[in-house]
């Protein structure tokens, strides 16, 4: 039996658009990170190599070049994400 007490909502169109949006103002603006959960230390080993790659897709879906540092610094900043 699953137990888990998620609940999935799916957005598209003007509702996904405004949460992007509120997401990023809030993001720019330094809103304090909201974690489901929270973190025991850093990443390591194959852990650590997804954090990674999910970052690179993060900024690649963002338009966020690889030589762009300026901003990906404010981004890992507001998201805690580690140096790499």
């Amino acid at each position: 039996m699953d137990t888990q007490p998620w609940h999935v909502h799916v957005l598209t169109g003007g509702p996904l658009e405004e949460v992007r949006r509120r997401n990023m103002d809030e993001m720019i603006g330094g809103a304090t990170v909201k974690r489901d959960i929270i973190s025991q230390g850093e990443y390591q080993g194959v852990h650590r190599t997804r954090q990674v790659d999910i970052a690179k897709k993060l900024f690649g879906a963002m338009g966020i070049a690889r030589d762009d540092r300026p901003m990906r610094h404010i981004v890992r900043e507001v998201a805690k994400i580690p140096e790499d």
